[in-house]
């Protein structure tokens, strides 16, 4: 029923209703007073129309009658010590009572309007089950007042963990109240049902029902860190691109984290990779793909292997408040690139985040290190973390450790290389204060490797250098599901 239709109708009954009440208003006799004004019902579902009789006689008779296709229609009703009930379905309609007896012919309009009624909708599902298992998932759905069970189409959605959008899956046929889906899900998620609402049944959705998919196998990730200057700060820029994505593809890494790649101009409005992000990208070849930062100045980057990893959501740049105080506060501030991967082999979701903490300042480091640990357990979602990066501090971060992280370096079965050496050096030289470049992961796994790549020959290392840092990367393992 339309809006303009109901008005009309009740804009009708107020004005019968009216005109009914003045024999009561003159004291002339008998009336009839409807409990309200109108009424209103939920559609399908019966309701209760009422009211009272105003010093009625004893032999008073009233009679409710329907309006139909413009003729009154009698519908059973009670009267009872001065009240009169009727139970009528829920439906638009108009309504009146009439009062008859010796003398008397009074009558009264009153008007039912109905709304789409309310129903209850639900799925439930296992809470977990091992990847690749098929589940059984149960919808249900009744109305709300009588329990009484509905039929129809209601649409199946799904929204991953660590997402905020739901994705629409098959629909699912509700037949009598009930219905059964089987599913074979792939990642941790939550589940519900929609109706979109119809003129007899009301718009409703389920509660979310969680589902929790545990992996089969271990994850093992190999992951590489890499300070790579632009050409704003080291010339060749092609030439050593090359010689970076040489080293890169020889260590067979799933995932890279970059720092000064030189982040998108600042009048940028797309926010496209750096002109020196898209030569180490074509280095790197067609197997690999690149995470751009959302924000300008962000010269944090993560290139990865679509064929290993696939990437859930790439989450909004953090910023790392910077030390001190006014500009030199502004100055220092820097950045985090977080990103939600699953590894393809255990089909494990992991937060890989990137960052480069300030210089020159170890307490200053280690300060920010507390403001990247926090936004990286914020945006896990409960999933594992690992964070690499250009810590400029060999200190061991308490801001990553006391967030269930450890240095992999110090953790790691095997170590080669683990060496820094400045970059007016020629050979490698061991001392451990120049160990800058990072990598964190979860306590509870397992590092096999350790790895810097020295990029030398004969004991000396090539020229150009591909950066003034070294590669180093780590084989990482997850424990058993």
């Amino acid at each position: 029923m339309t809006r303009t239709r109901r008005l009309l109708m009740l804009v009708t009954a107020c004005v019968l209703l009216g005109s009914a009440s003045a024999t009561a208003e003159d004291g002339t006799g008998p009336a009839v007073a409807w409990d309200a004004a109108s009424f209103t019902a939920e559609r399908g579902v019966e309701t209760t129309i009422s009211g009272v009789i105003v010093e009625a006689g004893a032999d008073a008779h009233l009679v409710v009658e329907k309006l139909v296709d413009g003729d009154w229609s009698a519908v059973p009703s009670q009267l009872e010590a001065g009240r009169f009930v009727a139970v009528v379905p829920g439906e638009a309609a108009t309504y009146r009572a009439v009062l008859s007896g010796p003398g008397t012919d009074v009558s009264a309009v009153t008007m039912v309007v109905a709304e789409a009624a309310r129903s209850d909708l639900r799925i439930t599902l296992p809470s977990s089950a091992e990847d690749g298992s098929q589940v059984t998932a149960h919808v249900s759905w009744q109305r709300v007042a009588d329990g009484a069970p509905l039929s129809g189409q209601v649409a199946l959605v799904f929204r991953r963990r660590g997402l905020e959008t739901w994705k629409t899956l098959p629909p699912v046929d509700v037949v009598d109240g009930a219905a059964q889906v089987a599913l074979t899900p792939r990642d941790d998620g939550s589940y519900r049902v929609l109706w979109a609402g119809s003129p007899e049944i009301g718009a409703v959705e389920s509660s979310p029902a969680a589902f929790d998919n545990v992996p089969v196998r271990s994850v093992v990730l190999r992951i590489g860190q890499y300070n790579l200057p632009g050409p704003d700060k080291l010339s060749r820029s092609s030439t050593r691109a090359v010689k970076a994505a040489q080293a890169i593809k020889a260590a067979d890494i799933d995932v890279m984290t970059f720092n000064e790649l030189v982040g998108p101009g600042h009048n940028s409005t797309t926010n496209p990779p750096s002109s020196f992000a898209r030569t180490v990208l074509r280095a790197l070849g067609s197997k690999w793909r690149l995470i751009t930062p959302t924000m300008t100045y962000n010269e944090n980057y993560i290139a990865y292997r679509p064929d290993r990893v696939e990437v859930i959501v790439q989450y909004a740049d953090r910023v790392v408040p910077g030390i001190g105080t006014g500009s030199v506060r502004k100055k220092t501030a820097r950045h985090v690139t977080p990103v939600l991967f699953k590894d393809r082999g255990s089909n494990q979701p992991v937060l890989i985040a990137a960052t480069h903490l300030v210089s020159g300042s170890r307490a200053g480091a280690r300060t920010q290190a507390y403001a990247v640990g926090r936004h990286a357990a914020e945006l896990s979602n409960g999933y594992p973390v690992v964070v690499g990066g250009d810590m400029n501090t060999s200190d061991k971060l308490a801001g990553l450790t006391g967030r269930g992280l450890k240095d992999v370096r110090r953790a790691a079965k095997q170590r080669t290389n683990a060496t820094y050496v400045k970059y007016s050096k020629t050979r490698p030289v061991k001392d451990a204060t120049w160990i800058i470049d990072q990598i964190y992961a979860p306590t509870s796994w397992t590092v096999s490797r350790w790895v810097t790549a020295l990029g030398t020959r004969n004991g000396r290392f090539t020229t150009p250098r591909a950066s003034d840092h070294l590669l180093v990367w780590s084989t990482l393992k997850g424990p058993r599901p």
